[in-house]
């Protein structure tokens, strides 16, 4: 006769009442890991494309007009995509691994910061509110 073993005895860690197996928390870590890097990585390709144009513009003599808000505008944008994905991270790393209010506290904090600096840099790109006719 085959024992299943009970929760206790298999192989399995505890969140929150929850059951949730090591093969699927490591998953899962390695899924918010991978949105992370994802995340830095268009921060970093916004800011390398950016400057990479203003560069080729200068080297080639091209007379762009507002080129620096040109380049800023840019940098902006893949700031603002790339915390976005952050936040997505943050998000799926709280509710799927580390569910403690201690953890909830201090990713609402970062959404508020987060959403603070993509308000921010939203307006420094647009000049107006989204709901207002440009």
């Amino acid at each position: 006769m085959v024992r299943y073993p009970n929760a206790e005895e298999c192989a399995a860690t505890r969140h929150v009442g929850r059951i949730m197996f090591p093969d699927i928390t490591i998953w899962i870590e390695t899924v918010t890991i991978m949105v992370e890097i994802v995340g830095i990585s268009v921060i970093l390709l916004g800011i390398v494309i950016g400057f990479g144009e203003l560069v080729r513009d200068l080297v080639k003599h091209v007379n762009v007009p507002h080129r620096y808000e040109l380049l800023r505008t840019r940098i902006g944008k893949a700031l603002l995509l790339g915390l976005e994905i952050l936040v997505a991270a943050d998000v799926i790393k709280t509710v799927s691994i580390e569910l403690t209010l201690q953890n909830l506290l201090i990713l609402a904090v970062l959404i508020v910061i987060r959403t603070a600096l993509g308000w921010t840099l939203f307006l420094d790109i647009e000049n107006h509110l989204p709901w207002q006719k440009t």
